[in-house]
């Protein structure tokens, strides 16, 4: 529902009419014209889902016709409830059943008496903003103003969907305010209720995107979906969401770590593939969450929301030795991932063995790379050299501090960046160098 006056979209080929209904409608309502199915598609795809009440849409018209759009807009979730209104100079019982089964709410007929289309116009808009009102205060906590469980679920379906089909990741942070049933003992549940509002408002105020989803979970939980966000992006924001906990400084009497409230935060972030399911999300940021609260509380635990890696030909840059060592990186991400699997936290004895072996493996591989790309005169070469060094500076740390799970996870998160974001990147870009180079030589 828009915030001021409704919004309505012309869908009409007829420069005439179109220029007519325009005109019949600019007192009142923000009226957008368009001439044919693409570019209402386009105009819409510009719009939030309710910043559009209405659209009149006309079911003649060249290329694609009123019922393929009207079927386009209902298999898209954003705006499948959107009021469409079929203008037509056909009055045949077929074609209105048609329409009416494919979601149209009504019809009106060329030539159209403005009286009747303004009525239509109007009653249409109010049905629909009372039934929006009904939606939202279904899907809505009434102590925090955030969505509800209930919502939330629907909304990580259609995100993961969403994200499988277009190839884009999906991270999932659960927060929960450390100390809560203390805080409640301490200061009565009224104002325990006040602080579940001022702690969901800070949250809110960090994830500020259109497709960002916060909700109340359930309690003193929150969680928030982040359409095509990785993991890098998720850990800087959360701990966003814990600096404005430390801005809001609501009073703790009942905390054993902090003056005011805090919260501790899993986060688990995935490439949604038809194998898994975006329960196994939830369970991995809820693992995270626990494993934040085992660290202390008041902080952020990340994750990958772990699966091994399949060696494919596309990952090959053209080079044996260099193929041979992703090979082998691909077989210590997937030797640690199963460590992390296991109930037990404590790293064991050939884990041990096996993240010293990938010690020696990172700098031998550097080296080796280095070497290759110095005797071909490598352009991008100096860049190459600063990935390196960052990679050995950030790993360097885990392979003398990987006693349990937790850090283990971490470096496996490590070097799965280094594998997506600098292998199947970077190295990518030399591949194509090495193609020219053995082009010329033959």
């Amino acid at each position: 529902m828009s915030i001021e006056q409704p919004t309505v979209l012309i869908v009409e080929d007829d420069l005439e009419i179109r220029e007519l209904l325009s005109a019949l409608l600019q007192e009142g309502y923000q009226v957008i014209t368009t001439s044919n199915g693409e570019e209402a598609l386009e105009r819409i795809d510009n719009l939030e889902p309710d910043e559009l009440d209405l659209i009149l849409l006309d079911v003649m018209m060249p290329q694609m016709d009123g019922f393929e759009l009207l079927h386009r807009l209902r298999d898209n979730f954003r705006t499948e409830t959107i009021p469409v209104v079929f203008l037509t100079a056909l009055n045949e019982d077929e074609q209105r059943k048609r329409g009416l089964k494919l979601g149209a709410i009504d019809y009106i007929v060329k030539p159209f008496d403005a009286e009747v289309l303004l009525l239509k116009v109007h009653n249409h808009i109010q049905q629909k903003h009372h039934q929006d009102r009904l939606h939202q205060m279904s899907m809505i906590d009434v102590v925090t103003n955030l969505y509800n469980r209930r919502q939330f679920d629907i909304r990580l379906g259609e995100e993961w969907n969403r994200c499988m089909r277009n190839e884009r990741e999906l991270a999932l942070l659960m927060i929960d305010i450390d100390y809560f049933k203390r805080y409640n003992d301490a200061y009565g549940h009224t104002v325990g209720d006040n602080c579940l509002a001022k702690v969901a408002n800070g949250i809110q105020s960090v994830f500020m995107r259109s497709s960002d989803f916060v909700a109340r979970y359930g309690g003193e939980e929150f969680v928030v979906l982040l359409p095509e966000t990785n993991l890098e992006q998720a850990i800087q924001l959360a701990n966003q969401a814990l600096k404005k906990m430390d801005e809001l400084d609501i009073p703790n009497v009942g905390s054993k770590i902090s003056p005011h409230i805090t919260v501790s935060i899993g986060i688990a972030a995935t490439l949604p593939e038809t194998k898994t399911s975006e329960k196994e999300l939830v369970v991995a940021a809820d693992k995270r969450l626990y494993q934040a609260k085992e660290r202390g509380r008041g902080c952020v635990m990340p994750t990958r929301h772990l699966s091994t890696i399949q060696w494919s030909d596309n990952f090959s840059v053209g080079h044996p030795v260099m193929d041979d060592h992703h090979k082998r990186l691909v077989g210590y991400i997937n030797e640690l991932i199963k460590f992390i699997g296991q109930k037990d936290g404590e790293a064991q004895p050939d884990v041990m063995a096996l993240i010293t072996k990938i010690n020696s493996f990172a700098d031998m591989h550097f080296e080796a790379e280095e070497s290759l790309l110095s005797s071909l005169d490598y352009p991008s070469l100096p860049s190459q050299l600063s990935a390196h060094r960052q990679y050995r500076e950030l790993l360097s740390p885990f392979f003398s501090e990987a006693r349990n799970s937790i850090i283990v996870e971490e470096l496996v998160t490590l070097l799965r960046d280094w594998w997506e974001n600098h292998i199947l990147v970077d190295d990518m870009v030399y591949k194509e160098y090495l193609i020219k180079v053995d082009q010329q030589l033959n």
